[in-house]
């Protein structure tokens, strides 16, 4: 396959995954848009219920990169059997873990409010919800499973489609569901948690139903999903501890950052705000590279053949460099816009807004490279211990201690603590870029395996 050919391939998977990944936002913002409606009580118990949902979202995290990058290893050394396997396997790991999670929040859901320290009227609109949502939770990480499966079998457009399908039918069914119409009786805020879990339901069901269309190709088989395979639940759990401590630490790391943000006080906050949330919206435009890389790479690897995977790691990276080009000065004209959209702010707080965008803008490539090296280059050798190990490195012996210097010795404010945070990804781009040149990250991890 030609350097040329390999471009397109990543391009065609990157552009539906970015796509996609912007409309997983979408469940969440429909609810919080909807129940906004019902006023405060309702919108704080669901915005709360949101923040709970951090364990299940590493988990769902870790286990939909495992299944992305075996299944992208096995294809491309053409064992179906194996494709079948590794997907049964991630899924029971996700039924073992959810199930019992989402039975403890549907039995418990008013007491976890509760010792959460929560008003009783928000206790007292959120447990219902939070009831229905627990059901969920299973749901949502096993259509995430199949959805990873299917872009690794080179297949991104069937995810992106079905996710723009149930969005669609989610932000319906909420005003629907919350304030009844004909026929269906007004529910309220837990009408938004039955559109979910609806939506959620179909998601599943379609791609299921798309994984069973490619029977042809891969051989699914019951089997394996109700009989677990022990060496493949093994390797599962290799690959999985690493990146939920990954996401984990790197979560933690985020709300200390948040913290020293917090001491210089409410407009340092809100100038935050609107740079995080900017740069996020232009840093997602580049995330579906990372999908392209580990399914590319990781078929590849697969294949053991060698030429395919040099040319494809080089051309990801060429390519997410060119990205970060392209998005980050679309991140520098949107700091100039900043007043139109942020009309409420005060000047001051909109100044500082625009000069940390416009930091963030200048060393973008660090934090696209950083996501492709990270979650689609290394991960897909399986590479996941030295990710966690230099996450760990650039955020706990050089970010966080950087950053409080800052706040402490100098004077600098909210740009110390950027250009602390961007200090870090530079020492992890330079963590990343030598291992990748080691090529230690290029294992084999899809294996035979037997049934049990």
């Amino acid at each position: 396959m030609s350097t040329k050919s390999i471009r397109r391939q990543i391009v065609a998977l990157a552009v539906p995954a970015s796509v996609e990944s912007v409309l997983q936002i979408g469940f969440g913002f429909a609810d919080q848009i909807v129940i906004g409606l019902l006023g405060e009580t309702s919108l704080a118990a669901v915005g709360l219920i949101g923040h709970m949902s951090f364990l299940s979202g590493i988990v769902l995290g870790a286990l939909a990169a495992v299944a992305a990058i075996l299944v992208a290893q096995y294809y491309g050394s053409q064992d179906r059997d194996g494709v079948s396997r590794s997907v049964g396997a991630v899924m029971q790991m996700a039924m073992i873990v959810t199930v019992p999670l989402a039975l403890i929040v549907l039995l418990f859901a008013g007491r976890i409010l509760e010792l959460m320290g929560v008003e009783p009227a928000v206790v007292e609109a959120g447990a219902p919800f939070l009831r229905v949502i627990s059901l969920t939770i299973p749901i949502a990480l096993a259509g995430s499973i199949a959805a990873s499966a299917l872009r690794s079998l080179g297949d991104a457009r069937t995810p992106m489609l079905v996710t723009f399908a149930c969005v669609v039918l989610n932000t319906g069914l909420n005003f629907l569901l919350v304030f009844g119409w004909g026929p269906v009786p007004e529910l309220g805020a837990i009408g938004a948690a039955w559109a979910t879990l609806a939506t959620q339901l179909l998601r599943l069901a379609l791609m299921a139903w798309a994984m069973l269309r490619l029977q042809t190709h891969v051989s699914f088989k019951a089997a394996h999903f109700l009989r677990p395979s022990r060496p493949l639940l093994a390797k599962s759990f290799s690959l999985t501890w690493p990146i939920a401590l990954t996401e984990t630490f790197w979560s933690l790391g985020s709300f200390l950052y948040t913290l020293m943000v917090v001491e210089l006080g409410t407009s340092m906050i809100a100038a935050n705000q609107v740079v995080v949330t900017t740069e996020a919206i232009f840093i997602m435009a580049s995330s579906g590279l990372s999908v392209a890389a580990l399914t590319v790479i990781g078929q590849a690897l697969g294949a053991k053949d060698e030429e395919k995977i040099r040319v494809a790691a080089k051309s990801v990276l060429q390519i997410g460099i060119a990205s970060s080009l392209l998005f980050g000065l679309a991140t520098a004209a949107a700091s100039l816009l900043l007043g139109i959209f942020f009309k409420e702010l005060d000047a001051g707080v909109l100044r500082i807004a625009m000069y940390g965008l416009l930091l963030n803008a200048a060393f973008q490539w660090c934090k696209v490279l950083n996501m492709v090296m990270g979650n689609g280059v290394l991960r897909a050798g399986g590479d996941t211990r030295f990710v966690l190990f230099a996450d760990i490195i650039s955020i706990y012996a050089i970010g966080i201690p950087l950053a409080f210097l800052t706040m402490r010795y100098t004077s600098w404010g909210l740009m110390g603590v950027l250009g602390a945070k961007l200090f870090e990804e530079g020492s992890r781009v330079f963590i990343f870029l030598l291992r990748y040149r080691s090529g230690k990250w290029r294992n084999t991890v899809a294996g035979p395996v037997a049934a049990h």
